[in-house]
This record gives C-alpha cells, structure tokens and sequence, in this order.
C-alpha cells in the first residue's frame, strides 16, 4: 500500500531516475552518500535531458513529501527520518544541491544510531505515526 505513493513520482518507471531520485538514498547499499550526491549532481550539469527529468522528480517529492516511514521503505530501508518535515528539510536541501547553487547536500541520518524517539521494533514511534494518519486519513 505505501508504495504507492511512488508511481506518482514523474519519469519513476525509468531505472535510472528511480536509482537517483529513491536508490541512491539508501546510505547502507551505497556508503559513500557524498560520492553518489555528486554523481548525480554531475550528470544534471552534463545532460540537459537527465537534469529535466530528475528534476521534475525531485520537485514532486519536495511539493510532496510522503511519510517517513513510507520513504524508509522506498529507500531499501536506507533512511530513517522521524518527521515529514524532517525529511522535507533533507529533500529541499538535497534539491538545492543538485539543481542549485547549495554547496552540499544536509547528510542522511544514520541507521547506526537510535532516534531520540521511543522505539517500537527498532522504528521512531513518530515515523510510525506519521505513516499510520497518512493510510487513515
């Protein structure tokens, strides 16, 4: 059910924006989250059609942002935000990285190290809920 979310993303059938836009997020497949920001960032600059099409991506997911526990799961379980503001916060940042003048992305939090949060299965109850008002309402 929360993924259905992501057949809203523009161009998100296309691998290679669903590896940009949702793959590359997944800081525990790829450890080098900084090498991979700049690749993208690097091939927007190179190819005008890539660039437009990730983009339009990235725009949706900052005028949209979906749960955080919906994104955790999108990601490959890469990244555990608490709050969609929170997350906001990072895909705005990461945005402005890519298609603007932001000298660096804000860094994903880590899965190695608990919320501040009361935790339920190792999950940030605030995620939890987060998820829970976004299928109930």
């Amino acid at each position: 059910m929360s993924r259905e979310w992501e057949k809203q993303i523009p161009h998100i059938e296309d691998g290679n924006v669903r590896w940009a836009v949702l793959y590359v997020h997944n800081i525990e497949e790829y450890e080098d989250f900084e090498h991979w920001a700049e690749e993208v960032r690097e091939t927007c600059l190179k190819n005008p059609e890539r660039r437009e099409t990730y983009e339009e991506a990235y725009r949706y997911l900052v005028e949209h942002t979906p749960p955080a526990g919906y994104w955790y799961e999108s990601t490959g379980h890469g990244q555990s935000f608490c709050t969609r503001a929170e997350l906001h916060e990072y895909l705005q940042a990461y945005y402005d990285y890519v298609f603007g003048d932001r000298p660096e992305p804000i860094m994903p939090p880590s899965n190695e190290e608990p919320c501040e949060h009361e935790h339920e299965n190792g999950r940030c109850v605030l995620a939890i809920v987060d998820r829970a008002q976004e299928e109930n309402g």
